[in-house]
Order: C-alpha cells, then structure tokens, then sequence
C-alpha cells in the first residue's frame, strides 16, 4: 500500500499512550527522566520503534510539570519557565547553549546533527551535567560506539554513553493493534472491526505512519460524513494517488 501525502499529524505523544511492549525498560527510564529522577539517558532504534514519541513525551510532561502550556503541546524555546527543550538538525545553533532555566534537554536524530551542532550537543551535555537537577536525553539509530565509527564527533558518541543506554525493540502485530485502539480511543472514534487487522496486512508496520493514516482517514471521513471503513480507506488512497 503507497501511504499518501501529508500525514504528519497525529495524536499527542505522552508517556502514558506510549504502548511499550518489549520497549518496558525504556518507558521506565523516560519517566525517571521526566521527573528528574534519572539526568542521562540514550535511546536508540530504527525508526518507528518510539525514540521520538519517548523524547515528545518527556518534553511534555516537563512543561506540564512547569506549569506553563506550550502551542501545540511542544517544548519551545523562547519561553522562560518551559523546563524541557527538544533540538534537532533543524534547530537554530543558538538554542544548544546551556540555560540554567531549562530542566531536560532533548536532542533527536543525534546521527544527523552536522558538526557545529555535535560541538554544541557535546558542550550541552558537559554543561548539563554540571548542573544539579538538569537532565539530557538524546536518541538516534545507533548504539553510541556505532555513531562514532559512522562519523559522529568521538567526544560526543563517548558522552551519549556515560548514561544509561537503551535498544528500542519493534513492537509486535498484538502491540501495534494495541496503540492503534488506544489512538482510535484518544480521537474518539469508532471503526470497522476489519479497519485495523486490514491495515496491519497491507500498510507498512510503523506505527508513527499508521497514526498518522488515522488521523488523515478521520479528516477524509468528517469531509464527507462517512465512517471509518475499509471501502472509505480505499477510496481515501484512491483519492490520494491521484493527487501524486
């Protein structure tokens, strides 16, 4: 099955509908960094095993914890008080530099960090750890010695694993079905009884893919007043293909 365009909403990412199956261990550890319990942690995985959904949820719940509501239920990073902020490839140099203020640090993709980015991660994560309470947490589809022999900065792939080190695992069919219920939940739907195992069969099994799908089939059916139906999903790629 081709996925159409433009599925990148999908439902809020929190620790609590993170579905975790083999991945336990690795929800436990987000937690203790969420509350501060835990300073530095590195998830690793191929993609659509949950490392983004983990880092969203942490930054979430720290602005929660902060007592402030950030758009879109995001960290931000201009705002004083916001106890999380979430960096990547495409985040401004200038927002790498430590502030006392900000409780967790989130780095994604750590992989496709260039190297002005990695100098400043290093220097982040040696700040942070300098400071008592401030927590690091970093992600990407290696384990730490693997990023360094692909070309990530030796010093930073050494300080991804001074913390605790975490393999995601990919979930199983059950557990996919599982998250793929609970996002039906969350947006209040109801849909056919063949939608999910129909989708588990002919869609590619990532899960972040699969809730987007949803969310697009929820805005495709509202626009035209029909359920969540295997014919509606087919004329939804329908649809969709001739727009390609």
């Amino acid at each position: 099955m081709q996925l159409p365009l433009d599925l990148a909403a999908a439902p809020a990412a929190r620790l609590a509908n993170f579905v975790p199956g083999p991945n336990q261990e690795a929800l436990a550890a987000a937690q203790r960094c969420a509350a501060g319990e835990l300073r530095a942690l590195y998830l690793w995985g191929a993609r659509g095993t949950g490392r983004s959904h983990l880092l969203t949820a942490i930054a979430a719940e720290q602005v929660e914890r902060s007592g402030m509501a950030a758009p879109s239920g995001q960290a931000g990073p201009d705002h004083s008080g916001w106890q999380a902020r979430a960096l990547g490839q495409n985040s401004p140099i200038e927002q790498f530099v430590f502030d006392p203020d900000i409780q967790c640090w989130l780095v994604d993709d750590v992989e496709q960090l260039d190297r002005t980015r990695q100098e400043a991660a290093f220097h982040l994560f040696n700040a942070a750890m300098a400071h008592p309470g401030a927590v690091f947490v970093a992600a990407g589809s290696q384990p730490p010695a693997r990023l360094g022999q692909l070309g990530l900065m030796p010093e930073l792939a050494t300080r991804l694993g001074y913390g605790l080190v975490i393999q995601l695992q990919p979930l199983a069919e059950n557990d996919i079905a599982t998250a793929l219920k609970l996002t039906l939940h969350e947006r209040g739907l109801s849909a056919s009884a063949e939608l999910i195992p129909w989708l588990l069969t002919h869609a590619p099994r990532n899960l972040g893919q699969l809730r987007g799908l949803i969310d697009a089939l929820d805005r495709y059916a509202l626009a035209r007043h029909r359920a969540l139906t295997i014919p509606l999903l087919r004329d939804f790629e329908r649809d969709a293909q001739g727009l390609l």
